[in-house]
């Protein structure tokens, strides 16, 4: 199946977010250079402090807004040549609305406009409209790209998703692909559709269709598998999965079966492991060997976790069925501060000539006082000169709490308040960490777990008003609470 043209836009968007992605350039290294707004001014946040509501506030990139980026490329440590430069624009909302780039011409030396992309959004904040253009330097006009359009369930989830590109030659909008999703009351996906353009007749096919089923406790515990068959007009089912969990609500065993001669054929299997806090540290996955008839290891992951239950490590291997052996393949590092923040990183691969672990990628990150990225560098490690010489630097510029207001809640409580020693927070979402903040906006301190009506130390907190922001599954939490000693 031909990959969509929204790749591409997505690609073009990692260049600029650079802090998520490993570009390494035959030039030299980048260097990034942002500029963001304030998401919260002192003066909205005096209204969040006075306010009585629970504030759902949602992190957009690296809890930030920016208004511009530019792109430079290093021929070396000292010398450096514009690239290209991305300008931003937001609604009332602080939703994106629109992002330009533009290149630089080093021949006239001026920028020349390259890429846009616009956005729109429904009432609810969702992304319903997504449009790409390229510029036309000889009719100066920006020329169609790409589109998605998209609709969303009552739950919140997305029900179509449609994906559309320009066909120059017939000066026309053609489709690309289609998902279709419907949901239980629940908000569990039942029905997933997924659908490809006939050109001839200028219409969506079906292609693939997935069937789940839940268990009493919203867990899925089945799914079935569709293609449609074109020569008889119908679905026809090709394999399922089965998964079962152990006692704490965990996955604890995936099997995937095939559909053939009118029976049902094992396929694949995952066994997964999990550390006391539930964590997941194992995914050893089988491959079913049908001569054999038996089950064969393929692949596996294993990780570690921190005593805030933060990921530090995570390895991948695969099985060597010669020497029946596992052989390592990627491996992830990091270490993070008391407030649940990244300040490094190292990736390695595995060197079977070495039969050891080869580093080859580290990231060094910094924050303000408000706990926002203000500085990243990432180093390539050079087997030749054995040193870490510096390949991008990505800066970024704000001072304040870099999330906007999204929406209200009303289930989460903050009990007793006042507090004095202790307080708890009860909210139906998983609480991963909790900021601590003065009425300026100060940062004060973080308060990290992972579980529901958790108990909180206050003790070390003076007698005033704080801003909590609680970081849960769904997004992030405004409240504030009292401290009376």
């Amino acid at each position: 199946m031909r990959k969509p043209p929204l790749l591409i836009v997505l690609m073009l968007l990692a260049v600029i977010n650079a802090f998520t992605q490993n570009d390494y350039s035959e030039k030299g290294h980048k260097t990034y250079h942002f500029k963001k707004e304030n998401i919260i001014p002192d003066t909205l946040l005096k209204e969040l402090s006075s306010s009585g509501k629970d504030v759902l506030l949602k992190n957009t990139m690296a809890g930030a807004r920016w208004d511009s980026a530019i792109t430079y490329v290093f021929s070396s440590p000292t010398d450096s040549l514009f690239l290209e430069k991305a300008l931003y624009e937001y609604d009332e909302n602080d939703n994106m609305t629109q992002l330009t780039i533009h290149s630089w011409n080093g021949d006239n030396d001026e920028w020349i406009k390259d890429i846009k992309s616009e956005y729109e959004y429904d009432g609810e904040n969702n992304s319903i409209y997504f449009a790409h253009y390229t510029w036309d330097p000889r009719n100066e006009e920006w020329r169609n790209f790409s589109k998605i359009h998209r609709e969303f369930h009552e739950c919140g989830r997305t029900i179509l998703f449609s994906a559309y590109r320009w066909d120059y030659q017939n000066d026309k909008w053609v489709g690309e692909h289609k998902y279709e999703n419907d949901y239980d009351e629940y908000g569990n996906t039942t029905l997933h559709i997924f659908s490809q353009w006939n050109a001839q007749n200028d219409e969506w096919i079906g292609f693939e269709k997935f069937v789940s089923e839940y268990d009493e406790f919203g867990k899925l515990n089945r799914s079935y598998s569709f293609k449609w068959d074109t020569g008889n007009d119908e679905w026809k089912m090709y394999g399922k999965e089965e998964i079962e969990y152990d006692a704490n609500g965990n996955k604890d065993i995936q099997i995937s079966y095939s559909w053939s001669n009118e029976s049902w054929i094992q396929k694949s299997k995952n066994i997964y492991q999990y550390d006391e806090n539930n964590n997941q540290i194992l995914d050893i996955d089988f491959k079913w060997d049908q001569e054999d008839e038996e089950w064969k290891p393929s692949d596996k992951e294993k990780c570690n976790y921190d005593n805030n239950n933060k990921r530090v490590l995570r390895a991948t291997y695969n099985w060597n069925h010669e020497n029946e052996k596992w052989i390592g393949d990627f491996k992830s590092a990091r270490i993070f501060d008391e407030r649940g923040n990244v300040i490094f990183s190292k990736t390695y691969y595995w060197q079977s000539e070495k039969n050891d672990w080869i580093t080859s990628l580290k990231g060094e990150y910094k924050y303000d006082m408000h706990g926002n990225l203000s500085a990243l560098e990432y180093y390539v490690w050079n087997n030749g000169t054995y040193t870490w010489p510096i390949d991008k630097k990505t800066y970024y510029y704000g001072d304040k709490i870099g999330v906007p207001v999204v929406n209200t809640l009303d289930e989460t409580t903050v009990f007793p308040n006042p507090a004095k020693d202790f307080f708890r927070v009860k909210t139906q979402s998983t609480i991963s960490r909790i900021d601590f903040y003065d009425l300026k906006g100060k940062w004060l301190k973080s308060y990290q777990d992972n579980v529901l009506d958790l108990p909180v130390p206050a003790g070390d907190l003076n007698s005033g008003i704080y801003i909590l922001l609680i970081h849960t599954d769904d997004g992030v939490i405004k409240k504030k609470i009292l401290i009376q000693k």
